[in-house]
């Protein structure tokens, strides 16, 4: 009973509401580094939109194998540039 209720739980609550990532490049770096574990909530935007600075996990359909993890810097209709790394 105890083993059925052990992964009868998680299930649902990864699949539906947060799910358990780690950092696999350094790309945000310093905030976040190699390795970290971090939980994103799957029901953050199905009530609003993102917002800047908060960091956003997605996968293109064009390469559904690999997660992207990624400050939102610009919000649409915006534009942005660099100037000398910044």
């Amino acid at each position: 009973l105890y083993t059925v209720l052990a992964v009868a739980i998680p299930l649902p609550v990864r699949q539906f509401l947060v799910q358990p990532f780690a950092a696999h490049s350094t790309s945000m770096h310093p905030s976040m580094m190699l390795g970290d574990y971090f939980f994103v909530s799957k029901v953050a935007y199905r009530s609003r939109d993102p917002e800047r600075g908060e960091i956003a996990v997605f996968r293109l359909p064009a390469e559904p194998n690999i997660v992207f993890v990624k400050w939102v810097i610009g919000l649409p209709g915006e534009r942005i540039q660099m100037k000398n790394g910044v």
